[in-house]
C-alpha cells in the first residue's frame, strides 16, 4: 500500500530551507502557523505527516478512539482490495464521512431543545471540535443546520485544508523565488483583488478570463452596482479561480434542497456584509488553520433592477415547498405554478429561513418557520442567482460583474 503524505519532497526542503524543523514527532510535524496558513502568529500547528492516516482523522476534528478504530477498520478493509477493483484507493476520509452519517441518522441534534453535544459525542468529535462547533457566538447560524451537517462540513473543512496544503506551499515557494528575482513589490501578495468577469453565464461553463487589479481594502460602495457578499474558508472561495484565471461559481453553488428550491442548484449571497462575516468566521472558529474571507460580488444595477422580492405568504410557501419532503410530495414533487414568478426569476431577493431542511421536514406546518437575524437582531436577506438561467441562456444576456475577494 502506497503512503501518501501531506507534502511533497519538494515541499519539505522549501520548509527546511525557511527555517522550519521538518522532523516528525508521533505522526506529526510541527511547524509555524503563519508558514501553512498564511497568518500573522507565533503559534505552531501540529499537521499530520501522513494523509490516510489516524493523525489525520483527530486533526479533522475525530476523538483519538474512533480515529484508530477507523484508521484500522480503514487499513483492514483496503489490505483486501486489489487495483481495479472496486473501493481501491478509497481514502480514509470517505469512511470518516459514512461513519458521521451513519451516527448521526441515530443521534443527532436540531432545536435549541435538543442535546448538542451528546450528539457530536455520539458522532465521533473530540470534545474540543464539539467546543468549537458549539460556541455561542454562532447560535443563530448553528441552529440552521443540524449536528451532524456541521460534524462533516468541520472534518471536510479540515480535510481541504490538508489536502490542499502541499499545493499552497508550492505556491508559496514559487512566489519566493519570484520576489527573489524581481525587485517589482507588486510580486508581494495581496489581501483583496478584484475580478471582472464578462459574462456571469461563463461562470457555470466554460469560463472566461479574468484581468487582474491590485486593490488595498474591499470597497463599501461601487457606483452603479449592488454589493452582495458570502463568507467562508480561503481555500472552498478562492475555488472559484482556475489555474488559468477563469472564473467557475459552480464551485460556490447551494447544494439543494435550498431556501428558493428543492432540488435547483442556485447562487445564494448574502445582503449584508455582517452575516457573511459571522459566517467566515464560524468556519474559522471550527477550523483555526482554515483563514476567514469574504467574497463580495458587485452586480451591475441593470441586472438587478429586474429582481423579484418574495416576503410574506410566498416566502413561507416556497421556502416550507422547498425544504419539506413530505409537504412537496403532496404537490407530485412539482412546485405549483402560482409560485413560477418566483422560481423563474433570474434574481430573486427574500428573507433567509433560520432553519435546516432536517429540522423542517419533521414541522407541522410552514406557520412553523423562522427568519435567520443577524447578531445585530436584524433580519438577514439573501439574494439567489438562477442557476439554471446562469448556464442555459446565450453568455452574451448578462452584464459584467465584479468580484472582490478579501481575506481578513
Amino acid at each position: 500500500m502506497s503512503t501518501i503524505r501531506v507534502f511533497s519532497e519538494t515541499s519539505l526542503q522549501f520548509l527546511e530551507a525557511i527555517g522550519e524543523r521538518i522532523q516528525v514527532s508521533g505522526g506529526y510535524r510541527t511547524l509555524s502557523l503563519s508558514t501553512v496558513a498564511s497568518a500573522e502568529s507565533d503559534e505552531t500547528i501540529n499537521i499530520p505527516d501522513v494523509l490516510n492516516s489516524a493523525e489525520t482523522l483527530e486533526f479533522c476534528g475525530l476523538s483519538s478512539e474512533v480515529s484508530r478504530h477507523l484508521y484500522d477498520k480503514w487499513l483492514n478493509v483496503t489490505s483486501k482490495i486489489e487495483p481495479g477493483q472496486l473501493g481501491h484507493g478509497m481514502p480514509l476520509i470517505s469512511l470518516a464521512r459514512e461513519y458521521i452519517e451513519g451516527k448521526g441518522s441515530q443521534c443527532n441534534a436540531l432545536t435549541e431543545r435538543d442535546d448538542w453535544n451528546e450528539a457530536l459525542e455520539q458522532q465521533g468529535l473530540h470534545p474540543t471540535t464539539r467546543g468549537r462547533i458549539l460556541d455561542v457566538r454562532f447560535k443563530n447560524i448553528r441552529l440552521t443546520q443540524s449536528a451532524s451537517y456541521w460534524a462533516l462540513d468541520t472534518l471536510n473543512l479540515s480535510w481541504e485544508f490538508l489536502d490542499g496544503l502541499d499545493q499552497r506551499i508550492q505556491k508559496t515557494k514559487e512566489q519566493a523565488d519570484l520576489r527573489s528575482t524581481s525587485p517589482d513589490i507588486s510580486t508581494a501578495p495581496s489581501r483583496a483583488m478584484k475580478q471582472s468577469v464578462s459574462p456571469l453565464s461563463s461562470a457555470l461553463h466554460e469560463g472566461t478570463s479574468l484581468k487582474l487589479a491590485v486593490e488595498t481594502e474591499v470597497p463599501t460602495a461601487v457606483e452603479g452596482r449592488v454589493l452582495v457578499y458570502k463568507g467562508g474558508s480561503y481555500t472552498r472561495l478562492i475555488s472559484i479561480f482556475r489555474p488559468d484565471g477563469s472564473l467557475n461559481l459552480a464551485q460556490i453553488v447551494s447544494t439543494p434542497p435550498c431556501d428558493f428550491h428543492p432540488t435547483r442548484r442556485d447562487l445564494y449571497f448574502t445582503k449584508q456584509y455582517d452575516v457573511a462575516l459571522q459566517y467566515a468566521e464560524y468556519v474559522h472558529t471550527r477550523v483555526p488553520p482554515q483563514e476567514p474571507a469574504v467574497l463580495t460580488a458587485a452586480l451591475p444595477n441593470e441586472y438587478t433592477a429586474s429582481s423579484i422580492g418574495i416576503f410574506g405568504p410566498d416566502w413561507k410557501k416556497l421556502v416550507w415547498l422547498s425544504r419539506n419532503n413530505n409537504a412537496l410530495y403532496e404537490y407530485d414533487g412539482i412546485l405549483p405554478q402560482e409560485l413560477d414568478v418566483y422560481t423563474e426569476a433570474e434574481v430573486l431577493i427574500g428573507l433567509t429561513c433560520g432553519q435546516g431542511s432536517d429540522q423542517i421536514n419533521r414541522m407541522k406546518s410552514a406557520d412553523e418557520l423562522t427568519v435567520l437575524n443577524t447578531k445585530a437582531g436584524v433580519k438577514a436577506t439573501q439574494i439567489m442567482l438562477n442557476g439554471s438561467k446562469m448556464s442555459s441562456e446565450k453568455s452574451d444576456s448578462f452584464p459584467t460583474i465584479t468580484l472582490f475577494f478579501l481575506i481578513n
